[in-house]
């Protein structure tokens, strides 16, 4: 990498999470509530969005998740598949889409699965702008800061 060239989340890492919910290993994210209080869920629709960037389709688009994202919270994502040796943790700060271009494009490149439980795109698009990805590949050490902190 030189000077140049920001960091970006691995084209092996953006592949593992593009096929989580086909293996059957949804991602597990985090965010506060209101109160601070920590929530976990796990969901199927997370997807790399771009270089920089994962996207969640949330089907409650009045649930805390989509809360979170309104207010440009933290998150964290933790993707593990023991067979494979390969732990994810993700940390960044969600927020909803800026506009219906990018609220249709984070439903298309949702899962079909998670996409059917939606069908009439009642949902929230959230974007995540990752600032660090860390944890195991396939038995070897990932650890890149994506943005500042």
């Amino acid at each position: 990498m030189t000077q140049s060239q920001a960091p970006t989340i691995p084209d092996d890492v953006q592949k593992t999470i593009n096929v989580a919910l086909a293996k059957g290993l949804p991602i597990t994210v985090a965010h506060t509530d209101p109160t601070g209080a920590p929530v976990m869920s796990f969901r199927g629709s997370v997807q790399a969005y771009s270089p920089v960037e994962l996207s969640i389709w949330a089907r409650n688009a009045d649930g805390g998740l989509a809360g979170a994202a309104a207010a440009s919270g933290p998150v964290a994502l933790l993707y593990r598949d023991a067979a494979a040796k390969t732990t994810l943790n993700i940390t960044g700060r969600a927020r909803l889409a800026a506009d219906d271009a990018e609220r249709a494009r984070v439903y298309e490149v949702t899962p079909g699965a998670e996409q059917s439980k939606d069908p009439d795109r009642k949902g929230a698009a959230i974007i995540v702008d990752v600032d660090r990805v860390q944890g195991m590949l396939e038995g070897t050490p990932v650890r890149v800061v994506v943005a500042a902190a």
